[in-house]
């Protein structure tokens, strides 16, 4: 998760936003909805996104609902949205 966030920020200090999903954070090339204008180093995740530690994808929303920057989190154990869920709120 770390990592994720880590690219997350950085992709955000280049772009001047966080991007709308993860996927943009593994693109090789620069993404047609960012101007010329825009810094671009990407890929942010040279080796793709990691899955959490039971192998399933992250969940991730820019419109943060936690008064967060962004939502990042993993379903926990059970796959399950619930008590057991991990996210960057909860660091």
């Amino acid at each position: 998760m770390a990592a994720i966030e880590l690219a997350l920020d950085l992709y955000e200090l280049d772009v001047g936003r966080y991007p709308a999903s993860l996927g943009e954070l593994t693109a090789k090339e620069r993404p047609s909805s960012l101007g010329q204008d825009v810094q671009w180093n990407g890929p942010y995740l040279k080796k793709g996104l990691p899955k959490d530690p039971w192998g399933r994808d992250y969940q991730y929303t820019r419109d943060s609902q936690r008064g967060q920057e962004y939502d990042l989190s993993s379903l926990g154990r059970n796959g399950q949205p619930g008590d057991d869920d991990i996210g960057n709120w909860s660091q």
